[in-house]
C-alpha cells in the first residue's frame, strides 16, 4: 500500500509542476509578447514622425527651389532689360540684395557656377 501512495504522490506532483511550468510559460510568453508590442508602437510611431518630418522638409525644399528660379528670372530679366539700354552690366546694390530672399543669395552662386559648367 506504502508503495501505491508513493506512485501516486509522484504522478500528483508531476501534475503540478507540469501545471506550475505551463502557468509560467504563459505568463512568460504574455510579457514578452507585451514587450514586443510597445517595442512596435514605438517603432510605428518614430517612422510616422520621421515621414512627416521628411515631408515638410521636402515641402520646405521645394519653396526654396521654386524661390531661387523666381529670383534667377527676375535676375536674368533685369540683366537683359540692362543690355537692351546699353550694355552696362547689371550690378546690384546693398539695397537690391535686401528686397530678394536670403535663400536667392545663397543659392545663386550655385545655381550661376551650375550654369556656367553646363554652357561650356
Amino acid at each position: 500500500m506504502r508503495q501505491r501512495s508513493t506512485m501516486s504522490d509522484c504522478v500528483t506532483f508531476h501534475a503540478q509542476l507540469a501545471y506550475i511550468l505551463d502557468v509560467l510559460a504563459n505568463k512568460a510568453l504574455e510579457e514578452i509578447c507585451k514587450v514586443v508590442d510597445d517595442g512596435y508602437a514605438v517603432l510605428r510611431f518614430e517612422v510616422s514622425r520621421h515621414q512627416k518630418e521628411n515631408e515638410a522638409l521636402k515641402r520646405k525644399l521645394q519653396l526654396m527651389e521654386l524661390r531661387v528660379a523666381q529670383c534667377s528670372e527676375r535676375r536674368e530679366s533685369l540683366q537683359s532689360t540692362d543690355l537692351a539700354q546699353g550694355g552696362h552690366t547689371f550690378k546690384r546694390s546693398t539695397a537690391d540684395e535686401n528686397r530678394f530672399p536670403v535663400e536667392e543669395r545663397i543659392f545663386s552662386q550655385h545655381t550661376d557656377a551650375g550654369l556656367r559648367r553646363g554652357k561650356k
